[in-house]
């Protein structure tokens, strides 16, 4: 745990150093993606999805924070005083609150410009998994969402605990490298942003077993478990309605060659 650093005689926490690292290198990524034949949109876009991805990430992360923290702790002494507010205001915040509240901004950019949304979320899911990756680092040199006491693991707030943060930064590290090694959105345009968020979300499921700050949830699951099986159900909801349309469309040709033969016996029965 180091939670901040010194350079040129300043001290930086770094946290947010992880994180400005973590935002430069996806903006990075998204350009030079978006410069690829493979896809449609322009590099303009790409970088004002990307810019939305970044404000609603940091927006959607401080809205969660705070109504967790409103609905969990609003009975403690001095939890309503400014002083424990602007504590609240600077921390990172809610991991998914900032893909859900980013992803919502960059889909309704993409349904204004009139944009392909498989395209661009084709250019801009590996980003996100890339500044994750950073991001969750920043997490371990904070000291923030670590794991609870174990065995083995890392020294942190007195305990030697399961590093967490590690866990789930390495995590989206390893989907980062398959989604930039498979490149499946060759065959499968658009395959890459449920992809992400199947595996996240059965990730993130698991991994919260291993957390060991505060209470989270309700009904033994934390908020997060909660929320990574709504997605889940989100993406097997959508899955079987493209399938059954599918299904629908190749029996369709059928359904009028039919029509067709049937029409043409009863047109032949009234000629004779």
């Amino acid at each position: 745990m180091q939670p901040m650093i010194q350079i040129f005689g300043r001290w930086i926490s770094m946290y947010w150093l992880s994180a400005g690292v973590g935002i430069v290198l996806a903006y990075a990524l998204a350009l030079l993606r978006a410069r690829s034949d493979r896809f449609q949109s322009s590099v303009k876009h790409v970088f004002a999805a990307m810019t939305l991805a970044v404000i609603g990430g940091r927006a959607g992360g401080i809205l969660f924070n705070a109504v967790g923290h409103i609905l969990f702790f609003s009975n403690r002494p001095g939890f309503w005083t400014m002083q424990n507010w602007n504590i609240i205001l600077r921390s990172g915040g809610v991991l998914y609150g900032g893909l859900i509240v980013g992803f919502f901004l960059i889909f309704a950019y993409v349904r204004i410009m009139k944009l392909d949304l498989r395209d661009v979320s084709d250019i801009l899911v590996p980003s996100i998994a890339l500044f994750l990756v950073f991001g969750r680092l920043g997490c371990f040199f904070a000291g923030c969402c670590f794991g609870r006491v174990s065995a083995w693991g890392v020294v942190m707030h007195g305990s030697t605990r399961i590093p967490v943060q590690l866990i789930e930064s390495a995590l989206h590290l390893y989907v980062l490298i398959e989604m930039l090694r498979l490149r499946p959105e060759r065959e499968r345009p658009g395959i890459l942003l449920p992809a992400y968020l199947a595996i996240y979300a059965v990730g993130r499921f698991f991994i919260e077993f291993l957390r060991g700050d505060a209470i989270r949830g309700v009904f033994v699951l934390s908020t997060s478990q909660w929320i990574s099986l709504a997605i889940l159900l989100t993406l097997a909801v959508i899955y079987t309605v493209i399938k059954v349309k599918k299904r629908m469309r190749a029996a369709e040709p059928l359904q009028v060659n039919q029509s067709i033969v049937e029409a043409r016996d009863s047109a032949v029965d009234k000629i004779f």
